[in-house]
């Protein structure tokens, strides 16, 4: 992802990053959910997804190791990481915790 370092690490608010491909199955279970609570979180945080396929320096980087994964970054820091599939509740705690990093 070129623009990653403004995306990502510039963003003014916490940004929750997906580690997926189009091959995984969970992540594809995933996608609608995260969806879903990224336009409920709308304006307090972003969801970007990222295919490690396409990926590969930032999947290194990040040690992504097994997906989907997803990151939680404010202020241009990692501060969570999340692996494998998980309930909706579960995901929902996740957007929470990234939007407390915005205040």
């Amino acid at each position: 992802m070129a623009d990653f370092e403004s995306t990502v690490l510039m963003a003014t608010k916490p940004v929750i990053v997906n580690f997926t491909a189009s091959w995984c199955a969970p992540c594809k279970v995933l996608e609608p959910q995260l969806k879903l609570l990224a336009e409920q979180w709308k304006g307090k945080l972003s969801l970007v997804s990222i295919d490690v396929d396409q990926n590969l320096e930032l999947s290194e980087l990040y040690e992504v190791i097994s997906i989907p994964l997803l990151l939680i970054f404010s202020a241009g820091q990692l501060k969570a990481r999340r692996a494998g599939i998980v309930a909706l509740s579960a995901l929902n705690a996740i957007f929470e915790e990234a939007s407390a990093y915005g205040t």
